[in-house]
């Protein structure tokens, strides 16, 4: 199995992620490969959408020979808590989009995809997009304030504590432990904590199999 713990992933909304080779290791394609995930019965992450965009460079046989779609798959699984939490955000439905492929619109406005179809079009009124900015830090919020103990298990607390579980998922780190060395208490107090903001909607159910 090819090891892409080096490899670059870009968690998005909706289940997608982005893999790229920025990270010192090698996804095996050029460009961007994105992947979309759902949970299967078992709470398991699964693969069920993919592209490549190979940036304008052209795909051989060689780079798919040893696609490593099963290493890709274990890494969504790997950051599942992270997935979990934007897997409810809205994201681009490139599955709908995608079976239009062979569709053609006569004017512009009468459908989403037909506008993006238009937007290619010079002068047709439909402005184009640019493309989506790359995730960076300059990006990123300024830091937050660490969680601490409770006074009380209020609104304010768990809207603080779902911040911070965001938080800490979004940068690949340990929850529970985390948390609990900002809190100043257990771990174990740290998972009683997320499963009342679960079970109280503050945070998404978690996956299957998965401490929390």
């Amino acid at each position: 199995m090819r090891n892409l713990l080096s490899v670059r992933m870009e968690i998005g909304n909706g289940g997608w992620a982005r893999f790229s080779d920025d990270g010192g290791g090698s996804v095996g394609v050029p460009g961007y490969v994105y992947v979309r995930a759902t949970a299967d019965e078992r709470g398991r992450l699964r693969i069920v959408e993919l592209y490549v965009d190979a940036r304008g460079e052209p795909l051989e046989r060689r780079h798919l020979a040893n696609f490593p779609l099963h290493e890709l798959e274990a890494s969504v699984n790997a950051h599942a808590d992270a997935f979990a939490v934007r897997m409810q955000l809205l994201a681009v439905d490139l599955s709908r989009a995608a079976s239009y492929f062979s569709t053609s619109f006569a004017r512009p406005g009468s459908h989403w995809v037909a506008d993006m179809l238009w937007s290619q079009v010079k002068d047709s009124g439909v402005k184009k997009p640019p493309f989506g900015p790359d995730p960076s830090p300059e990006q990123e919020p300024p830091p937050r304030p660490p969680l601490g103990a409770p006074e009380s298990l209020d609104e304010t607390f768990f809207t603080a504590l779902a911040e911070a579980y965001r938080d800490v998922v979004s940068r690949r780190e340990p929850p529970a432990p985390t948390l609990a060395q900002e809190a100043g208490v257990s771990e174990r107090t740290i998972h009683r904590w997320v499963y009342e903001a679960r079970k109280r909607g503050y945070l998404p159910p978690a996956h299957r199999g998965r401490a929390g």
